[in-house]
């Protein structure tokens, strides 16, 4: 998208992060993070969020900090900005603060082109934005344990393999794969009794071509890919920050160990 000479006073207020979460276990899951912390004696199971407004690349705002609020942080928090920018996008980040550096928890883009004349704008939340957890790869149709749920809901076991298959299948804009390894072989849709419409004995690595010919964007971040890049690289980046999502598991060149060269988080040069 091209920038747009911003020249002005831009006007801003966040008024708070609703319902934060980590899809239907959100709470626990944050519990159980800040109980490890304590025990660890590596945090103080404290949140310490913040949020920040950028025009590109450029800070032009920024709340305090608020703590202990896990789900309903308010800002409540007005900027006024007087703005010489090039700019595509007004970029607002909800972050957690760490010793070092910060922990990204989301963030939402709007256009510059939606400001140019003046008008206030609200900037809703996204809708169809979930993460869904899943017991086991495959659950039976005979799963005999009633879990209850908050509000006398009973747990409703979801079928990972299906779920994966369903999700990709009905793709229309993007695929993203993250992860350490994937292997293109394996047959999501597996139970003849449950047959599935274009499901029958595909394998993952047919259903993402097929997704790929249809015009779906297909993107993978896989650590063995980068593993294997760093086997054939001759020039390497040492990285030392213990947010850095990579390890020299697995990695070994010519009897070479990193932990012997003291390289123990390393990627190469070109990525």
């Amino acid at each position: 998208m091209a920038q747009i000479l911003l020249h002005g006073t831009l006007q801003a207020k966040i008024y708070e992060v609703d319902n934060l979460k980590v899809g239907s276990v959100g709470n626990v899951l944050t519990k159980s993070v800040h109980n490890i912390e304590e025990t660890n004696g590596i945090g103080k199971g404290i949140t310490k969020l913040y949020a920040t407004v950028d025009l590109e690349k450029a800070r032009v705002g920024r709340t305090r900090i608020i703590e202990k609020e896990h789900t309903n942080p308010k800002g409540n928090e007005s900027f006024h900005i007087y703005c010489a920018h090039m700019a595509s996008n007004i970029i607002f980040t909800v972050k957690d603060d760490n010793p070092i550096g910060a922990t990204l928890i989301g963030s939402a883009y709007v256009p510059v082109e939606e400001i140019l004349d003046g008008k206030e704008i609200v900037l809703n939340s996204l809708e169809c934005l979930t993460l869904t957890s899943h017991k086991d790869a495959h659950v039976p149709d005979n799963f005999v344990p009633k879990i209850p749920l908050a509000g006398g809901h009973t747990y409703q076991p979801h079928r990972c393999w299906e779920d994966v298959f369903y999700a990709i299948n009905n793709a229309r804009h993007l695929i993203y794969i993250l992860g350490w390894f994937v292997y293109s072989e394996i047959t999501l849709v597996r139970n003849s009794t449950r047959p599935k419409p274009g499901g029958d004995n595909v394998t993952l690595g047919e259903l993402l071509k097929k997704k790929a010919r249809e015009g779906v964007r297909v993107l993978m971040l896989l650590w063995d890919d980068s593993v294997n890049a760093i086997r054939r690289a001759k020039d390497f980046i040492y990285i030392e920050n213990q947010y850095f999502l990579g390890s020299s598991y697995d990695w070994s060149a010519d009897g070479i160990k990193p932990e012997a060269i003291g390289a123990l988080l390393i990627i190469p040069k070109e990525l």
